[in-house]
């Protein structure tokens, strides 16, 4: 039904879409951990998981501006 030249913009959306969503989701991780870092045990194991999701947000961001550059 789409013209072909919509298709393709359709299907660059949808992947924009997705990898800001996978962007917000490490971003949303990261503050939640974070906001109840006092009520969890180990601060070693916090800090750890903290910098993982940092490399990640920032990959992601990336990724992500790669799409739109």
């Amino acid at each position: 039904m789409l013209k072909t030249s919509h298709k393709r913009t359709l299907k660059r959306l949808k992947k924009i879409q997705k990898r800001f969503g996978m962007l917000n989701d490490t971003v949303a991780s990261e503050t939640l951990l974070r906001d109840n870092a006092a009520s969890l045990a180990d601060a070693d194991h916090i800090e750890a998981a903290l910098g993982w999701l940092d490399r990640k947000r920032k990959r992601r961001l990336r990724a992500a501006s790669e799409l739109l550059g």
